[in-house]
């Protein structure tokens, strides 16, 4: 029963937290501008002499490259804050656990699992640099090419 009223207490936080994000949210810009008045443009092509004028350009394919580079960071952030949130639930019921031997192992069950999923986005880093290392490709970065 406690634990039950600990998971509520967790989650109705952690609820709040995210509506208080969705009520008050950040201005997002698809691109900035430098103090000198140039835009870094990364999402859209360049006039051909490169030079920096304030036109709206027009979007090309090239904007996949911001696409999949901000998708692939909010994955990121989304499983750093899974796993945050899965080491912090574990500790909470094992400390909570009160010498139960099945709810001790429920935690360390949680702790472990935490733990593989963090070894398993490091191996996958690890991998493709691995892979960049050998063939020469990479892997880390999206380009489109022409």
């Amino acid at each position: 029963m406690r634990q039950v009223f600990l998971a509520r207490k967790i989650l109705s936080a952690l609820a709040g937290v995210f509506l208080l994000a969705f009520l008050f949210p950040r201005r997002a810009y698809a691109d900035y501008w430098l103090p000198g008045g140039c835009s870094t443009k990364v999402c859209v092509e360049r006039s051909p002499a490169n030079i920096c004028v304030r036109e709206v350009e027009v979007a090309t394919i090239k904007g996949f490259e911001c696409l999949f580079s901000n998708a692939i960071s909010v994955v990121l952030a989304l499983a750093g804050i899974v796993l945050f949130i899965m080491f912090l639930i574990g500790g909470l019921r094992y400390l909570t656990s009160g010498g139960d031997p099945k709810a001790t192992e429920a935690a360390k069950g949680t702790l472990t699992h935490a733990i593989a999923g963090l070894v398993v986005l490091i191996l996958a880093f690890i991998i493709l640099k691995l892979i960049e290392t050998i063939t020469g490709v990479q892997l880390t970065i999206f380009r489109v090419t022409q």
